[in-house]
């Protein structure tokens, strides 16, 4: 009891900020996005904790967050986009009160008691914040300036790469956090769908999905996804991609931007390649129970010169044949690398390179039901 009495306290990272963002010709917010870009860094690159930062770094990061959904959409786009989670909410009010933004405060503090109020109240919430929001960036730059480090600008990169370097209990936090996010792609039904048609269809290494335009589909406005790829022959090339009649549609060029009739899209539908959603969707519920996205990252992690963060998607294979034994997932990878499948049977894991059919890691499924054991024991899932 004693011993925890006294036990130390940890060490917190200060916020440091290049000379340049308090200059007197800086932006008025060129402080608060300093620290805000400071705190990514930190999160995403350098696998830091919220409690191994200044606590001022996620309460600026969340009221600045507030502060600019609001600004762009309202109250009503920041209950949404926020998804009202309780971390969120704690660290942009203690920003805002810290800051003497008042009556920000009190805006944000009332949805939170009242999250689901209707439209009517949310306008009245906006015209407040409006009314109160034009001194933020004085008082929160008032209240950070005595609260950060100012190194020149020329140090800055420098610093910031040190910090950043990984060590200790963070290197094996970031590859969990790796791991998650392959995690999350797998579970991913339009990247998993997509990928998937990709291959059935030509062969080719998907690449990701592109901003594209838009069609008419009896009447219905529907979203022509540039599904980008590289072919066998190494070439890259955008298709088609649209989710239509509940499948996942992928066709080498639109003819007309719009479909009127069943013609139309039964020649539609022959022009190219398509996967039942249903059956995408099976696939990464079965991925997601099954936690083949972390099983992936373990192999991968195991491989000479390819790791998690090369991998574009990855997706359990549709497989009709039902000789074939065990779960296979495919992996397509950024760069040059070709794809890679993932075999599990009833004894083993593996990665194999398709280029030259050997394998490049091997698990025992032993050994995997360990490594996700000690995986949920740091990350405390139950």
């Amino acid at each position: 009891m004693l011993r925890n009495l006294f036990k130390p306290r940890q060490h917190r990272h200060e916020i440091f900020v290049p000379a340049s963002v308090l200059a007197p010709e800086a932006e008025e917010y060129a402080l608060v996005g300093s620290v805000v870009s400071w705190v990514n860094a930190a999160r995403d690159r350098g696998a830091y904790s919220a409690d191994e930062i200044a606590e001022e770094a996620p309460q600026v990061y969340y009221a600045d967050y507030y502060y600019a959904q609001v600004c762009n959409g309202g109250h009503s786009q920041f209950r949404h986009n926020s998804r009202m989670d309780p971390m969120t909410l704690a660290h942009a009010q203690n920003g805002l009160k810290n800051a003497g933004l008042t009556e920000l405060a009190s805006c944000l503090g009332a949805l939170i008691e009242a999250p689901g109020i209707e439209k009517a109240a949310l306008d009245a919430l906006d015209s407040r914040f409006y009314a109160a929001y034009s001194d933020y960036h004085a008082k929160i730059n008032a209240w950070l300036q005595p609260r950060i480090k100012v190194v020149p600008d020329g140090d800055y990169p420098v610093k910031l790469e040190q910090f950043l370097k990984l060590d200790g209990p963070r290197v094996q936090r970031f590859q969990d956090r790796e791991a998650l996010g392959l995690q999350a792609k797998i579970e991913n039904a339009q990247l998993a769908g997509y990928a998937q048609a990709v291959y059935e269809m030509t062969g080719g290494h998907f690449l990701g999905v592109r901003p594209g335009s838009f069609a008419s589909v009896f009447g219905q406005q529907t979203v022509i996804w540039g599904i980008a790829l590289r072919t066998e022959q190494g070439e890259e090339t955008v298709l088609n991609g649209m989710d239509v009649a509940e499948r996942f549609l992928l066709v080498p060029k639109m003819p007309k931007e719009t479909v009127e009739t069943e013609d139309q899209l039964l020649a539609l539908f022959n022009s190219g390649h398509n996967l039942k959603k249903e059956v995408v969707d099976q696939n990464c519920e079965l991925a997601r129970t099954e936690r083949l996205g972390l099983i992936a990252a373990l192999l991968l992690d195991m491989a000479p010169d390819l790791s998690s963060q090369d991998v574009v998607a990855l997706h359990l294979m549709i497989d009709n044949d039902p000789e074939r034994k065990g779960r296979y997932v495919m992996i397509h990878c950024e760069g040059r690398r070709g794809h890679f499948v993932i075999r599990i049977d009833d004894s083993k894991s593996m990665i194999i390179s398709l280029a030259d059919k050997a394998a490049v890691a091997v698990l025992s499924n032993r050994e995997v039901r360990k490594a996700l054991r000690q995986f949920d024991a740091r990350n405390r899932v139950h």
